[in-house]
């Protein structure tokens, strides 16, 4: 097993995809090789949410937020790649300016890379990490910013999106009674909470400890795929992870999205610690995130085209 998982990361390193997810009927519409889009988004921050600066004064500094972006934008379109960029702390949100540009950004990509698809009838938009009286400017900004991005690509390119957010972050838990005995729930396990809208996922298999289920719910679809096939089609990206066969608990553009915030949190701590005087800042002292990324960003890059966070 040890030596699978080093080959699996050197091909991926080195541009490769291990394996492909199968559909199911229900889910075939919407499968990765039959033209649609999937990109997956979060935000994380910093710990230290302010830091001092001392100067002539006391300058309080606001540590950005960092937004992990991924997409199948590759010419294998069961490759899940992207990065991250900075942003000003929007609490739990996206800078919309910040999240139109990027979605042009990977949808261009996708047009150099998978001519074929440049413009699908479908994409499908994972988020991760926002509470539930927020879902109302997931559908709205949000959502008209990525409008705005295929409108950029071409005034009359009009595709149907499919909106979809997860979440871990809560205390819900789900058993199996076998023989009288409570145990973590078979791997796969889909309870339906609100038919049409909300589910609770455990496609993994825990190896220590309670099974944590994922919450999905389904925030729009402009599509005519029933709830019974975008649950089959979630169910199929936790197998995409390209490590190991065995499934993720989170759908893997959110899971690489999660890693991708997490690396840029890390990148400027380390950056700060050994180039303190090379931080991009504006004479306010404040940070300059349109410096931070690009210094810091992989956008633009050979990087976004690999999983090198494998």
């Amino acid at each position: 097993m040890t030596l699978e998982n080093i080959l699996n990361k050197m091909n991926l390193k080195l541009g490769g995809v291990n394996y492909a997810p199968k559909f199911s009927d229900e889910a075939a519409e919407l499968a990765l090789d039959k033209g649609t889009f999937v990109i997956g988004y979060q935000t994380a921050h910093s710990r230290m949410s302010t830091e001092k600066v001392y100067t002539e004064g006391e300058v309080r500094i606001t540590e950005p937020s960092v937004l992990g972006f991924t997409g199948n934008y590759m010419a294998n379109p069961n490759l899940f790649v992207g990065n991250w960029l900075y942003q000003n702390v929007e609490h739990e949100m996206v800078n919309l300016q910040t999240l139109e540009e990027q979605t042009l950004h990977v949808l261009t990509l996708l047009k150099t890379l998978r001519p074929a698809d440049a413009k699908p009838k479908t994409i499908v938009v994972f988020r991760d990490g926002i509470s539930e009286p927020r879902y109302p400017e997931f559908e709205g900004g949000e959502l008209q910013a990525l409008k705005n991005a295929c409108a950029r690509i071409d005034p009359k390119w009009k595709p149907k999106f499919i909106l979809i957010i997860t979440t871990k972050e809560h205390d819900t838990r789900i058993f199996s009674r076998i023989n009288g005995r409570i145990e973590n729930p078979t791997p796969g396990t889909i309870i339906v909470l609100r038919l049409g809208k909300e589910m609770l996922a455990t496609p993994q298999k825990a190896i220590k400890g309670t099974a944590q289920p994922v919450k999905i719910t389904l925030v729009k679809n402009e599509t005519t795929v029933p709830f019974e096939g975008i649950k089959k089609f979630v169910h199929a990206l936790s197998y995409t992870h390209q490590l190991q066969a065995s499934p993720t608990g989170l759908v893997e553009p959110i899971y690489q999205a999660d890693l991708l915030a997490k690396r840029g949190l890390s990148t400027l701590v380390t950056f700060k610690e050994h180039f303190s005087t090379a931080v991009p800042r504006l004479p306010t002292l404040q940070y300059d995130v349109d410096g931070l990324n690009k210094r810091l960003s992989m956008k633009g890059s050979r990087l976004e085209h690999i999983r090198f966070t494998a």
